[in-house]
């Protein structure tokens, strides 16, 4: 039992580790900075693209700078149309402001005014603090309107110094001239006005004729490019960004044309190989650009990183699993979510089941909410008999809830604490036998042990144990014979004996394995045709739960015994037998029965759809979509579904076979994402398909529609709705 003082002392260890922690100061950041449309002041509609062009370009050079931070042109113009944007509102409008400095989370606003008056240009650029709406700097560049590019770079340069503290001169050296041509940068600039007010068509034909006007022009050949890509047509789309993503230079367009120009060759579904020499190439090439996909939390990324994880799915596709977690690994220390641990994890586990080789802390990283994952992460050597397990708030005082108070502080006292650690055995062993010590000084405690297959989160694969600490302590909690595998999930929880336990410290949980070395293995890959929900045990021992792989198996004859996960399940089990072979994978599909006394007797058994699809999976999320359309006729059942951020549809002519999973064809599927599908038919006979998808400019979720007449050719998606939402009803 804690004396009081050992109590308080423990107590303010923990506080002054706290607050110096608290007091480290943050790294520095780049400076946040939006630039605003600018305004024609002239009755000159001949040049109201100046608008959108000096905005646009001071972007573009804004972005060089590895100092600033500057917000995408499309975030920026999403909010300027939303709030009626004039460049006056900066120093005067404060309700504005603070909307635009809580949006977008910038401290500096740049914009102006310009003119045009007897051929001469005249711009007037400010820089202005948004949270007191100060202006702090002001620059005019004057000349003739056929120096348009050169008066722009003087005013971006003069920007940019104020920024930077580097000399103009020095700068404007450095600012690339996209082009020299005035009707091709006004082709240009009056295209994306129109694509900004949702006119694509229009947009396209002004981008055609901007790169027409000047073929050299790089900017003028991207838009060409988007707009071939967001109508799928995907080979042209790539021709016209090759032009634009092979440039030596820092554009803030460049993180979507990277992401469009790979996505012409994946939806294509170019080969393994290809892909993967591409994603090095760009990775080697870009490694720092930001990107916008959901494999990241908030949707935004870097580029290096963004490559790695698409590197590592093509290759966990291809079986290399080991390879896929290496791959996987972010470049820098921190970096990773919690979903990309679990694929991790899910990689190291089939790595291990294949090969016998477990991965070691330095690669494989997991529970990504803890501040230092090493401490839920146990690999043991060759020879090391034991290891402790501590809790992050090592130690525990267990106290019983309603334990009498002993005037004195509680902070960390609790009646109950959980944690988890990934348990690895060394290269080329499994374990035998694992017995779990609670380290304590007293007895009023119970130690509750769960072992989970390591790419499982919530099912074990053992009954759980739980033991009193005054027998636990000395004897210890053993889990015999557990099934063969060198990576075992293991969830602690230790709690006070009854309400009125008296104090015990807890230390941690002293964990002592047995291991046996591997011999010659092999492996199966389970599957059931009626229902995803099953578990598969082999001799007697548990082998997983749901399809995939069981490995490390003896070569010989094994007895597999499937049944579903739900006892009150209206399926009943199964028995085969099989023959595993060294170095092998052997495939086994089984269908599971109904049960003799079920309802469901009478009926045909389940068909499980949608286990073989084609192409590549490289979204590393997991779909959360909403469940399946089923649309049926007299002659015919329908299933259409969201998937990896596509939609997919399967038919059946009798409600028993039905087709391979197909991607709904252009215009519908895209690069971007596609989820929450719904789809109904109309009383006229059309088809009506609803869905999420980020494939706007801002690469918001916004709702679309598309309808058809036969499932065959379809509308192209129209916006219906322009808000963002994760879900939606339809009436």
């Amino acid at each position: 039992m804690q004396t009081d003082n050992e109590y308080r002392n423990f107590l303010l260890a923990t506080i002054v580790f706290a607050v110096v922690s608290f007091c480290t100061p943050p790294a520095s950041a780049a400076t946040n900075v939006a630039v605003f449309n600018f305004q024609m002041t002239s009755e000159t509609p001949e040049w109201v693209w100046l608008e959108k062009f000096l905005s646009d370009q001071i972007t573009t050079d804004f972005a060089r700078s590895k100092t600033l931070s500057v917000v995408a042109r499309d975030e920026m113009q999403l909010l300027a149309q939303k709030i009626n944007w004039a460049p006056e509102m900066a120093t005067t409008d404060p309700k504005r402001m603070a909307d635009i400095r809580r949006q977008l989370k910038i401290k500096y606003l740049v914009s102006g005014i310009c003119s045009v008056k007897d051929d001469r240009l005249e711009i007037i650029a400010q820089i202005v603090h948004v949270k007191d709406r100060k202006e702090l700097y002001r620059k005019k560049v004057i000349g003739k309107t056929g120096e348009v590019f050169a008066l722009q770079k003087r005013a971006s340069a003069d920007l940019l110094s104020w920024f930077t503290k580097r000399p103009a001169g020095q700068i404007l050296a450095e600012l690339p001239v996209w082009t020299r041509s005035i009707p091709a940068a006004r082709a240009l600039y009056e295209g994306m006005d129109l694509y900004d007010q949702g006119r694509y068509a229009e947009a396209w034909l002004k981008f055609r004729q901007s790169s027409q006007k000047d073929p050299a022009y790089v900017e003028a050949k991207y838009w060409v490019g988007k707009m071939y890509y967001f109508m799928d047509r995907y080979e042209h789309a790539r021709r016209a960004y090759e032009k634009f993503v092979y440039l030596d230079s820092v554009h803030p367009r460049m993180g979507d044309a990277i992401v469009e120009y790979l996505h012409t060759y994946e939806k294509l579904n170019a080969p393994p190989e290809t892909l993967l020499k591409l994603y090095d190439h760009f990775q080697k090439r870009w490694p720092d650009v930001k990107v916008h996909d959901y494999l990241f939390h908030h949707n935004v990324g870097i580029s290096g990183e963004w490559l790695r994880f698409r590197t590592a799915k093509v290759l966990q596709g291809l079986g290399r699993h080991g390879e896929a977690v290496r791959s996987a690994k972010p470049a820098w220390g921190g970096g990773w979510t919690e979903m990309h641990g679990e694929f991790a994890v899910e990689n190291a586990t089939l790595h291990n089941m294949l090969t016998g080789e477990t991965l070691g802390s330095d690669i494989l990283m997991w529970d990504m909410e803890r501040w230092d994952h090493r401490r839920f992460f146990l690999k043991f050597t060759a020879g090391e008999k034991e290891k402790i397990s501590k809790e992050g708030r090592n130690p525990i005082l267990l106290v019983g809830r309603k334990y009498p108070d002993i005037d004195r502080l509680r902070v960390f006292e609790t009646a109950r604490e959980r944690w988890t650690v990934l348990l690895v055995a060394p290269s080329g062993h499994i374990f035998k036998r694992i017995r779990f010590y609670p380290v304590a000084n007293g007895n009023e405690g119970v130690i509750d042990v769960r072992i989970i297959r390591a790419d499982s989160r919530f099912l074990p694969v053992c009954p759980p144990i739980i033991g009193v600490f005054d027998k636990a302590r000395s004897e210890g909690v053993c889990f015999e014979n557990p099934p063969p595998a060198g990576m075992f999930r293991v969830d602690f929880e230790i709690r006070a004996k009854h309400d009125q336990s008296p104090p015990v410290l807890v230390d941690g949980i002293r964990i002592v394995p047995e291991f046996e070395k591997i011999g010659p293995h092999g492996a199966i890959e389970v599957a059931c045709s009626t229902t995803p929900d099953f578990r598969v045990d082999v001799d007697g021992r548990h082998g997983r739960y749901y399809h995939g792989i069981i490995g490390l198996l003896r070569p010989g004859k094994h007895t597999l015994r499937f049944r579903p996960i739900d006892p009150k399940s209206h399926y009943d089990e199964w028995t085969t037998t099989v023959s595993v072979q060294p170095g092998k994978t052997i495939s086994v599909v089984v269908r599971l029965p109904w049960k003799k006394s079920s309802p469901w007797a009478s009926w045909n058994d389940g068909t499980l759809i949608g286990r073989k699809y084609s192409g590549h999976k490289l979204c590393l999320q997991k779909a959360w979509d909403n469940p399946p359309c089923i649309l049926m006729d007299n002659e015919t059942v329908r299933i259409i579904w969201g998937r990896q951020r596509d939609i997919w549809t399967s038919v059946s002519r009798d409600g028993r076979k039905f087709s391979l999973p197909r991607k709904l064809p252009l215009p519908v599927s895209s690069g971007w994402s596609e989820s929450n599908v719904k789809c109904l038919r109309d009383e006229s006979g059309r088809y009506i398909l609803t869905f999420l998808s980020d494939r706007n400019g801002q690469h918001r979720s916004l709702l679309y529609m598309s309808w058809s007449r036969d499932l065959v050719h379809r509308s192209a998606p129209s916006l219906i709705h322009d808000k963002g939402m994760k879900k939606y009803y339809l009436i």
